[in-house]
């Protein structure tokens, strides 16, 4: 038997059968319009991550308003984008094992794309792959900036990286990655400033490490939807990866601004 989709072009919101994801498209619109002006006002590059709505499709909207490429989080959510035509792709997460990495390659022959480290071994196992598929995949340093998940802890550790990365034949160093989650949802803009405050300082410390040894990052990325002001004005990363501004979830009406009033 057919599967019937819950609702076509023209029906009224009462005749959408249920379970249906739908959304508000004036607000979407709006969404997409008002981080795209901001990142351009900022003077900063916007890349979102396609996370939130794992769609080709709002991929290539956001990249008409200026993005200048997509984030995510896998390899088979880089694969989606780049078979949709999607040519800047950054997987701003680790990714380990010989098959994910050889699919990664792949990818780097059909569009540009990019993946974060922590671990020297790791740099070794991805130019492996890059140099077994022929194709050139750039490659960015992740920095703990006060998340406890991912990165390094320091700018000598980074400029480690950095180099065997620079040295390796199948990569291109590509910068930092420095986004800090776990301050997305504090709730007080005092709290979300001092916790960007700090992860400045280490991103900071480390881009002029890194500079003084010779090595320029193309990209400083990270930032989300709760902090992305306050990154942009740090001055150091050049690259917002927010991702749920798209759509907004109710928790982000939760955040305070610096009323101590909820952010509209």
């Amino acid at each position: 038997m057919a599967m019937r989709a819950p609702a076509e072009v023209g029906m009224a919101f009462d005749e959408i059968d249920t379970p249906a994801l739908i959304i508000d498209l004036d607000a979407f619109e709006a969404n997409l319009q008002t981080l795209a002006n901001f990142a351009e006002a900022a003077g900063v590059r916007l890349r979102p991550h396609a996370k939130t709505h794992k769609s080709p499709l709002i991929a290539k909207k956001q990249i008409a308003l200026g993005a200048v490429g997509q984030c995510c989080q896998k390899v088979s959510e880089a694969e989606v984008l780049v078979t949709a035509g999607i040519e800047d792709v950054l997987i701003s997460n680790e990714v380990w094992g010989r098959r994910k990495l050889d699919r990664l390659a792949g990818l780097a022959r059909h569009a540009r794309v990019a993946v974060c480290v922590d671990n020297a071994r790791n740099i070794a196992d991805i130019n492996d792959a890059a140099v077994r598929a022929g194709a050139e995949i750039g490659v960015l340093v992740e920095l703990d900036v006060g998340a406890n998940r991912c990165g390094v802890a320091s700018a000598p550790e980074a400029l480690d990286l950095a180099r065997a990365i620079a040295a390796a034949p199948g990569l291109r160093f590509g910068g930092l990655q420095a986004y800090h989650g776990s301050a997305q949802h504090k709730r007080s803009l005092q709290e979300r400033e001092a916790a960007i405050g700090g992860a400045a300082e280490i991103v900071r410390a480390t881009v002029a490490h890194l500079a003084d040894n010779g090595l320029s990052c193309d990209i400083v990325g990270g930032a989300g939807t709760g902090t992305h002001e306050l990154e942009a004005a740090a001055g150091v990363w050049n690259e917002l990866q927010a991702g749920s501004y798209i759509f907004m979830d109710a928790d982000y009406a939760k955040n305070h601004g610096g009323d101590g009033q909820p952010i509209d």
